[in-house]
């Protein structure tokens, strides 16, 4: 999935459950107050618009936001933190990963005491009655935490596995990349090599040829006078010789 993709996707699922939690946070009697909804729902959307320009500051903005929700919110909010987690788990290390969930984890510490709280002494949690039993907070806040962790660690596992799986594919492109270059520089090598072994034969033929041209040319000038028809002989020497040379000089080049 695509970066703009994976964005919309965040914004289309916070959007939805923002609007349905919204509906159920203002329809009943006992409601939360709108501004807290309409507050919390702009910093959210906020948060996914900077998250691919600086991801550091999104991921503080949703740790701040998750207790925030949960104190005055709809609880919404907890979408951007499944989703911040998978996205560290994705795009960082192993332990720096791991290190965004302890921070995650602790503010769904707070946030999960914060919770426990609100649903005994307010404001209105989607439209529910405050529970009486105040001592029993700590039992409640025991379950959320612990749902809190168990969310927090199957977004992380999640994004670490599917970020390991992207990095190993990106490790066999870029490694049929580096063989597919090594194997181009090795046939350039090759093709190099096999210029300089033509041009060296092609060098060796030409001397040759020209030694014995030179050695013929200089015996039918020294005896053209006193016998012209070994002169003649001489010289027809060379010309076949001057032929001969052509014929292995094409010879290499026609290969």
């Amino acid at each position: 999935m695509t970066p703009r993709r994976s964005d919309l996707v965040v914004l289309g699922s916070y959007s939805a459950v923002s609007l349905a939690l919204g509906y159920l946070s203002l329809e009943s009697s006992l409601t939360t107050p709108a501004w807290a909804l309409v507050a919390l729902f702009v910093a959210g959307i906020a948060t996914i618009l900077v998250s691919r320009r600086d991801p550091f500051v999104a991921f503080i903005a949703v740790l701040v936001l998750l207790p925030l929700s949960f104190a005055g919110g709809s609880g919404a909010e907890g979408v951007l933190a499944v989703a911040a987690l998978y996205r560290c788990g994705v795009d960082l290390r192993p332990r720096q990963a791991w290190t965004a969930f302890a921070a995650a984890v602790a503010s769904g510490m707070l946030a999960a005491l914060v919770l426990s709280l609100r649903v005994r002494l307010g404001p209105p949690l989607l439209g529910l009655a405050p529970r009486v039993d105040l001592d029993a907070w700590p039992l409640d806040w025991l379950g959320i935490a612990t749902v809190v962790v168990a969310v927090s660690l199957m977004s992380i596992l999640v994004g670490l596995n599917v970020g390991h799986r992207r990095r190993e594919v990106r490790a066999l492109v870029e490694r049929a990349e580096q063989m597919r270059r090594e194997r181009d520089q090795e046939s350039h090598i090759a093709a190099a090599l096999e210029r300089e072994r033509i041009a060296r034969e092609m060098h060796d033929v030409i001397a040759h040829s020209l030694a014995v041209m030179v050695a013929v040319a200089d015996g039918a000038q020294a005896s053209a006078a006193a016998r012209p028809e070994e002169s003649r002989r001489a010289i027809g020497q060379v010309a076949e010789t001057g032929r001969r040379t052509l014929v292995e000089m094409r010879r290499p080049v026609s290969y």
